[in-house]
């Protein structure tokens, strides 16, 4: 977060386009006075989907509680005072170790309200958004799924699959996708194993169709003109340092059109290459 002088609007540019969502869908639920967001740049992820319930991230608390050999009956005071005595490196270890190891915000129903999803299908988000004039610029890469198949991969079978996904998203929200995607059980004819389907999925509903369908109801709502859309299909050589050239223009290659080539493009090439584009609506 960028904080100008104090009484002055903000820009939000943080790092996960997700955070941004939540903090900005926050900032419209308070009242006018307490307003401090002018614009937000979500550098690739959307919203997704309504966040899980209360009992949802209770059970995902435990599942950590169990990996940290603490009791789940003890008392929570008890346990803040065990969790905080530990060191990052024990607690990192202990959530990559269990089923449920994406942790996410939860609606809480104060940071994020339950009516969060019903408010943008409804068209009140664009409304509060378009009374305020905050403008959103939001985008994505062209072969998002590349990067997105190596995030904590599942074994290769769809069963497998389903146990990722829950690990983010809702149990319901799983079925649905499954369903939708998968309605015979069968691999995707544009899917060469269930670890490429995997990526392909996760890819739609980090950024593509959820992105989508962000700004579908953000334009029924009335705040189109508030949106600055990109979708970047150009990878600087450079890139081949970090992500093998056959991922594309994959999640995060952007970074280093955004932020400066590491490597192989001169300044000078990179400043004439960066005058003759812009990301238009």
């Amino acid at each position: 977060m960028n904080r100008s002088t104090k009484g002055q609007l903000i820009d939000i540019i943080a790092t996960g386009a997700y955070s941004v969502f939540q903090q900005l869908a926050y900032e419209l639920s308070q009242p006018d006075n307490q307003s401090i967001i002018q614009q937000v740049v979500m550098w690739s992820n959307g919203p997704g989907m309504q966040p899980k319930s209360a009992s949802n991230a209770e059970d995902q608390f435990d599942e950590l509680m169990l990996a940290l050999n603490i009791p789940t009956k003890m008392p929570w005071r008890e346990k803040l005072v065990l969790l905080r005595s530990l060191s990052p490196d024990v607690l990192i270890e202990a959530g990559l170790k269990i089923t449920h190891h994406q942790f996410r915000p939860w609606t809480d129903e104060v940071f994020v309200s339950s009516a969060l999803f019903s408010d943008i299908d409804s068209g009140d988000f664009a409304k509060r958004l378009r009374a305020r004039e905050i403008r959103v610029m939001i985008g994505e890469c062209r072969d998002e799924h590349f990067l997105y198949g190596t995030h904590h991969t599942p074994d290769n079978s769809l069963t497998s699959l389903r146990k990722r996904i829950e690990a983010d998203y809702p149990s319901e929200a799983c079925d649905a996708l499954v369903n939708l995607y998968y309605p015979k059980g069968a691999l995707p004819p544009d899917c060469k194993d269930w670890k490429d389907a995997f990526g392909r999925l996760y890819a739609d509903m980090q950024i593509h169709m959820l992105q989508r369908g962000l700004l579908n109801a953000l334009a029924r709502g009335g705040a189109s003109h508030l949106i600055y859309r990109y979708r970047i299909e150009f990878r600087l050589k450079c890139v081949d340092n970090i992500y093998p050239p056959k991922w594309g223009v994959t999640h995060a290659s952007d970074i280093t059109i955004w932020f400066g080539a590491m490597g192989s493009e001169s300044k000078l090439k990179r400043k004439t290459w960066s005058q003759k584009r812009s990301f238009g609506r």
